[in-house]
């Protein structure tokens, strides 16, 4: 008999999974579910990017679960104001890192779960071989430019992925599905695509610090946001499975946005098609070949390696992340290269050393192989481990993984 007196056989089917419960097993109750592949979890990989309101919420709802695997990403460090919104999250732990802390109590909460923590930015941390290698991918951001990223990265690996979003008093959710329906690029007005134009092809704004907003919040909202995260995650993860082909949830197609009102109550779904102006479908679904070469190494070393592997030898690298390529003064004709991640470009270096005026810079999304930045290591240029590149020279190109 469950929580409300009935038994599990009074209007519904004994779930396939009932086999494996035993007296003591934690996970008895989810696996009553009609449909329920408790298996199917424990096998899955999930990427969460970003743990902070929702992603603490996400983060233990997939222990409580019983998930085998989780990657999680994050650069910051917990602050006194996280503490209001993060279950994991104790006084104590203020000035650590969010990704180790999370992991720590995650791994608490279930010993057989096995977690990877990464500090550090999504766009240089997380490449699109450990997102190929994920079942799924669960977004819990507050920033377009990691969206947009994890959006690309996502639909090159074919990789479903599920963006979370909250403001004060609305929690929204996004299915993306890479063979199906819009994703996230596609769900944006036409401001944001030129935005994200601007982002790529100009420095106007490149040496002013980015403003930073405080978007206000409370710890209902955000575990609203996670728990429809999390059940779209179960419903993907139980679609098509062998050993449930009636699945106990509905799976949403690509392009499905939930979203959810506390004021005025009121709850709404969509469904985004592919846009015309998304240029995220653009690439193709090319395999790339593994190379031995790590972001330690420069351009010229990747092009040595693929000379060696493939027998030619590329003349161009590509990056997904803009770099500062050059620095020049008009004033007193003072230039040079740089070589370093537009987000990651200091303003303190923004002014010439001759004659202290601001500087301008060019912008560039590739590195010849040997031209001057060709010994820089990619790693400076913004190019995260398991980066799938595309290289080129006159007369074919390829795509690589940066496998060492």
């Amino acid at each position: 008999m469950n929580d409300r007196g009935r038994t599990p056989a009074q209007g519904r089917q004994i779930s396939v999974d009932d086999a494996a419960a035993a007296p003591g097993d934690r996970f008895d109750r989810q696996r009553r579910i009609a449909g329920w592949n408790q298996q199917r979890l424990r096998n899955a990989h999930v990427l969460v990017v970003g743990a902070g309101a929702i992603g603490n919420e996400v983060l233990l709802k997939l222990a409580m679960l019983g998930f085998g695997e989780i990657t999680l990403c994050d650069m910051d460090r917990i602050e006194h104001s996280n503490l209001a919104r993060t279950p994991l999250f104790r006084p104590g732990d203020v000035g650590r890192h969010k990704v180790e802390v999370a992991a720590e109590r995650i791994a608490a909460i279930d010993p057989e779960l096995r977690v990877h923590p990464v500090v550090g930015p999504f766009e240089t941390s997380i490449g699109t071989g450990t997102i190929a290698a994920c079942d799924l991918v669960l977004g819990c951001l507050d920033s377009l430019t990691a969206r947009l990223a994890v959006n690309r990265r996502c639909l090159l690996a074919r990789t479903p992925w599920i963006d979370a979003g909250i403001d004060d008093r609305a929690a929204s959710v996004l299915v993306i599905r890479p063979e199906q329906g819009g994703c996230y690029e596609c769900a944006l007005d036409p401001v944001a695509h030129t935005r994200i134009a601007r982002r790529y092809s100009c420095a106007d704004k490149l040496l002013a610090a980015p403003e930073q907003g405080i978007a206000p919040t409370v710890a209902t909202i955000a575990g609203l946001a996670a728990n429809l995260q999390v059940q779209l995650a179960l419903a993907l993860l139980h679609d098509g499975s062998e050993t449930a082909p009636d699945s106990p949830f509905a799976a949403p197609a690509g392009g499905f946005r939930l979203t959810v009102s506390a004021h005025p109550w009121r709850l709404r779904t969509t469904r985004r098609e592919r846009s015309d102006l998304c240029t995220a479908h653009d690439e193709t679904a090319e395999s790339p070949t593994p190379l031995p070469t790590g972001t330690h190494d420069s351009a010229r070393a990747l092009a040595a390696a693929i000379e060696a592997r493939l027998g030619w030898r590329p003349g161009t690298v590509f990056l997904d992340e803009p770099i500062v390529e050059r620095l020049a003064c008009a004033a007193c004709d003072e230039s040079g290269w740089v070589g370093v991640r537009r987000d990651d470009f200091p303003a303190s270096e923004a002014a010439c050393p001759r004659c202290g005026r601001r500087r301008s810079a060019t912008l560039a999304r590739s590195v010849a192989t040997d031209g001057p930045l060709a010994h820089t290591p990619l790693a400076r240029l913004g190019v995260p481990p398991r980066a799938w590149l595309t290289v080129a020279d006159e007369h074919r190109s390829t795509r690589v993984e940066l496998a060492g």
